[in-house]
Order: C-alpha cells, then sequence, then structure tokens
C-alpha cells in the first residue's frame, strides 16, 4: 500500500476552481481572500483572480493561540465577508471559530483537503481523506 498522497500542482489548481465553484454556490460573495500558510497562500492568489479581490496571507499554527492575526482578520470581518482558505483543515481554523462568535456569517472557511475525524469546523472542501481510515500522508507539491 502506498503511504503517500502524492497532491500535484495541477489538482491543487483544479482543487482551488472547485472551492471557488462552490462558494459561488451558495452565495458568498467575499472582499477579503486570506491564505493561511503555506498551500493556502497559493489557493488564496487563484481564487483572488477568480473574484478579483487582493488576497492577504497569514501564518499560523496551533501554538500561536494567542495569535494576533486571528484578531485582525476577525476585526475585519465585522464589517467584509472574509474567504479563510488552508491546504487542510486543521486546528487553525479552530482559533478563528473560538474568537468570531459575534462575525461568523461573514467568514467562510474552506480547505483543499477535509478531514471529518478532526472535528474541525469547515465550510467547503475540495476533497476528503479521514485519518480515522487512511492513514495516508498528504505529499504537497510545493514541500
Amino acid at each position: 500500500m502506498n503511504d503517500v498522497i502524492n497532491y500535484s500542482w495541477g489538482s491543487l489548481h483544479s482543487d482551488t476552481l472547485k472551492i471557488a465553484s462552490l462558494v459561488n454556490d451558495i452565495g458568498f460573495q467575499p472582499d477579503i481572500i486570506v491564505g493561511v500558510t503555506s498551500g493556502g497562500i497559493i489557493a488564496s492568489v487563484i481564487l483572488g483572480e477568480k473574484f478579483c479581490v487582493f488576497p492577504r496571507s497569514i501564518r499560523l499554527t496551533s501554538r500561536d493561540a494567542m495569535h494576533s492575526d486571528v484578531d485582525r482578520i476577525c476585526l475585519l470581518a465585522q464589517h467584509n465577508k472574509v474567504l479563510l482558505i488552508s491546504e487542510s483543515d486543521n486546528s487553525v481554523y479552530q482559533m478563528f471559530k473560538d474568537r468570531s462568535f459575534d462575525v461568523k456569517n461573514n467568514i467562510c472557511y474552506t480547505s483543499l483537503w477535509y478531514d471529518p475525524s478532526k472535528n474541525h469546523y469547515i465550510h467547503l472542501w475540495a476533497n476528503v481523506k479521514d485519518s480515522s481510515v487512511d492513514g495516508r500522508y498528504i505529499k504537497f507539491p510545493y514541500s
């Protein structure tokens, strides 16, 4: 059994376009697109082109629980629709969810890969890999 999913540049591009289509389908029109490093940055540029919005980026890890960028994005979301994109659903989104209760309708959480066993809240995703069933590692093209 292959223990790695080799995720290609082409797949990243087509999956990002899939997310753009899903965002359109739910009627969410972003004013701001934020890519969470590292894979979210590439996807945010593609989404920025699709929605004619200049993308921003933030670097967050689960160790950044008190990170000021989370608060800054939540402040922006008080008056703007924010589309947040990451390469995989991770605890970064929980930081936003915990802090953004008053702007939750203005932030759309998206991910290239979604893991339902992690119990993270994601609105839209392109792929599903349940780590409780599938132990393969996703190797992104930029890693």
